[in-house]
């Protein structure tokens, strides 16, 4: 999802031509990396393993929804009660839209027929597919624009704004929450479903110490970036920032938005050194059919939640509702917003400590338990190929049986026939038979 604002520059100052064409560059990355027609929602099955039973509990205790589409539309519903009149709901960064229409379908379902969903996206080839998808049903309930959030929300009102995964794409973020405060009815909810963790997608050292803790327990295959087509022996903490503008401001995202005036409603923190294992690069290589796999994964969330219930990691996504209004924030396990900002400047005060002593067995030479398994499994791997090999023989004999089968009792009944030609008393049959046998005795 892409809706980013023009390139900054100190007040009073334009941008420098370098600074331009940078933004540009990047502009021209985040638009070309949708154009292909792909599905660019798709998560690896284990990333769904992994949510199933540690991030739904906590969507179920704060929003009593089990979909984040149901949490979408209970807070959309709960803006209109609140303020009235036609409602006019806002989308910041929509994408193609397949979040969107599904929202507006919940809410027909609920009994909202008549409203308009205003779709604002940077890329017109998103909005393209997005115009092309919608149900027809629906189409008068839809607005889709392109370009400047800024210029596209100044001067409208709408009973609830949204962001779904397009915030971390965004450079402008302090005119952005300006802008959608001031848009907001008193009595709306901006919610969103975002990247809350460092810029670019990175570790924060704490969160990194776990991820190099676990890294060498992985198999090669495991250890392999699809995304970036590249093995990864040790764990490459990559900026995603250096290609368009994936995660740029992540970091800024929560903290903005409370700066901006907004309070919280409802709100969810997840995610943590967990990330790159169940997602896109390395999650595709942990399959939810292979016990070894679903074990590792689920022991990581344990600890992934235990560390975020201690406050010793902080979240990386966030699932919330924000209002205008003095409201008690509901939290999953006291993960506040507040609790879950992570100031930038300053490390946890255990970290120096424990990257110390995870220095002293990063190198472990005699560590071979993953080795072993993979030799295993490439065994396990050639004795069910030799199974199969032996099921065709088989397969293959019982044809060959039931055909010689056939052959024989074809043979029997050629027997059983000239046992009666020998056994006949009728002189049209045994004359021409003397006649034979006298000439076979003649020879």
């Amino acid at each position: 999802m892409t809706a980013i604002p023009a390139t900054t520059a100190p007040p009073g100052e334009e941008p420098s031509d370098a600074a331009q064409d940078d933004y540009a560059r990047r502009v021209r990355q985040q638009i070309e990396q949708y154009e292909a027609d792909v599905a660019i929602h798709d998560l690896p099955a284990i990333f769904h393993e992994w949510s199933n039973r540690f991030v739904l509990p906590g969507i179920k205790a704060v929003y009593g929804k089990d979909t984040i589409i149901g949490v979408y539309a209970d807070g959309f519903m709960d803006s209109v009660n609140r303020v009235g009149g036609r409602p006019r709901f806002l989308s910041l960064g929509c994408g193609d839209g397949g979040t969107e229409i599904e929202i507006a379908q919940e809410l027909h379902a609920l009994g909202l027929k008549e409203f308009d969903f205003v779709c604002i996206d940077l890329s017109p080839l998103l909005l393209q597919r997005f115009a092309e998808r919608i149900p027809p049903g629906l189409v008068d309930c839809f607005i889709l624009r392109h370009g400047d959030i800024n210029q596209q929300i100044m001067d409208q009102r709408f009973h609830a704004i949204m962001a779904n995964h397009s915030l971390h794409h965004m450079v402008e973020l302090e005119e952005i929450f300006a802008a959608t405060f001031a848009a907001l009815h008193d009595q709306g909810s901006f919610l969103t479903n975002d990247m809350i963790g460092r810029n670019g997608h990175q570790r924060w050292p704490e969160t990194r110490i776990f991820v190099d803790f676990f890294w060498p327990m992985l198999t090669e295959r495991q250890r392999n970036n699809l995304q970036l087509r590249r093995p990864e022996p040790r764990f490459i903490d990559h900026d995603c920032s250096t290609s368009g503008f994936e995660g740029i401001r992540a970091q800024d995202i929560l903290p903005l938005i409370l700066a901006a005036g907004f309070r919280s409603h409802s709100f969810l923190g997840f995610g943590g050194f967990i990330d790159p294992f169940v997602d896109r690069s390395f999650g595709h290589n942990f399959s939810p059919a292979e016990p070894d796999d679903v074990f590792l994964i689920r022991r990581m969330g344990l600890l992934n939640e235990i560390l975020l219930d201690t406050g010793a990691i902080k979240p990386t996504m966030m699932l919330a509702r924000f209002v205008k209004y003095p409201t008690n924030e509901i939290a999953y396990r006291r993960r506040t917003a507040a609790a879950s900002l992570r100031d930038t400047d300053r490390a946890p005060t255990w970290l120096a400590g424990a990257l110390a002593d995870l220095e002293l067995v990063a190198d472990d030479p005699a560590f071979v338990f993953k080795r072993e398994t993979q030799e295993s499994r490439s065994l396990i791997a050639e004795i069910v190929s030799l199974r199969k090999h032996i099921d065709d023989l088989q397969t293959s004999l019982a044809a060959q049986a039931d055909r010689v089968a056939a052959l024989d009792r074809q043979a029997e009944e050629q027997t059983r026939l000239i046992d009666r030609l020998h056994a006949s008393t009728s002189w049209r049959v045994t004359s021409p038979l003397r006649r034979i046998m006298r000439g076979v005795r003649g020879r």
